[in-house]
């Protein structure tokens, strides 16, 4: 029997295989990581870190071409900042979507010029995304619309909801709730957790004690008041039991303060655990994590 266990923070992941000895695969989260964590050594700020792990990932996932993959995880983490802002009300619709045309408008620039991607790469010191060799205006505001030789002007037109169609779109979703925490809204991209430990653990005799414990470095990253979320993905695959389905994933996420670590490394990592007694799809992981136990104890004897 196979578990497959996916710990993703936010937007960062990582695999490794379980039971038995945690197996760390080559992802391209890896090859992404591993590009930040050398541009953090290179002293670069981070802003800068987050577009390296942008740029690595873009190309593990296939483009070819690396100044246009810095071009465009530049302007795709651009497109996550404005979001971020504009959920934390501190952006206005039109002051969103004048900056979002903005960005849009010179990803198709550096799409079409290979020589305007080139520059890109040698430098954007404002972070406007016009390279500097072309920047006539070098202390852009942050996130700020520019024209094509980086100085702020008045932004094109952009075609806004009026009030009535807004009003409608308030009452269509009176009842759906959007979340979003004002504090994180200029966070940078989370610090991916490591897997340290993991297993199914049994305290005492009584079986609602039982649980599955999961170890992870602690995402130290993020400004005060934005706590860091930890996913898990669990794939169970090759089951013995033929009434099960053959591959089933059952994800849990954990809030940062949900940490079961108490002890003298509580700053450096977080501890987890599952009990029967969860609600959710947490009782299935501890459910199915005891059957592969079993049975894996059965295929042994």
């Amino acid at each position: 029997m196979k578990a497959r266990l996916l710990a993703v923070p936010l937007a960062a992941s990582l695999v490794v295989l379980a039971p038995g000895l945690a197996r760390a695969q080559s992802t391209c989260d890896d090859v992404a990581q591993k590009a930040a964590d050398q541009a953090k050594a290179n002293g670069l700020s981070p802003l800068q870190v987050d577009r390296a792990y942008g740029a690595a990932l873009l190309q593990c996932k296939g483009v070819k071409d690396p100044s246009l993959a810095a071009v465009a995880a530049a302007v795709n983490l651009d497109y996550a900042r404005l979001a971020r802002l504009f959920l934390a009300n501190r952006l206005t619709t039109v002051a969103y979507l004048q900056r979002v045309q903005d960005r849009s408008a010179k990803l198709r620039i550096a799409r079409r010029d290979p020589a305007y991607r080139a520059a890109f790469v040698t430098g954007d010191t404002d972070g406007d995304l016009v390279p500097d060799d072309r920047d006539k205006c070098d202390d852009t505001p942050e996130l700020a619309p520019t024209g094509r030789d980086g100085c702020p002007g008045t932004p094109p037109p952009v075609r806004a909801p009026n009030d009535d169609v807004m009003a409608r779109a308030r009452r269509a979703f009176k009842n759906v709730a959007l979340v979003s925490n004002p504090a994180c809204a200029e966070a940078p991209v989370p610090d991916r957790p490591m897997p340290l430990h993991q297993g199914f653990l049994r305290p005492d005799g009584n079986i609602a004690h039982h649980f599955f414990g999961m170890a992870v470095s602690r995402v130290r990253n993020l400004p005060a008041g934005c706590p860091a979320f930890y996913q898990f993905n669990f794939r169970f695959s090759d089951r013995a039991d033929a009434t099960w389905p053959v591959s089933k994933l059952i994800q849990v996420t954990f809030a940062d303060k949900e940490t079961a670590d108490s002890g003298p490394t509580v700053d450096a990592r977080r501890i987890f655990k599952v009990f029967q007694a969860d609600t959710s799809q947490r009782p299935d992981l501890a459910l199915e994590r005891l059957a592969a136990r079993l049975i894996q104890r059965c295929l042994q004897a």
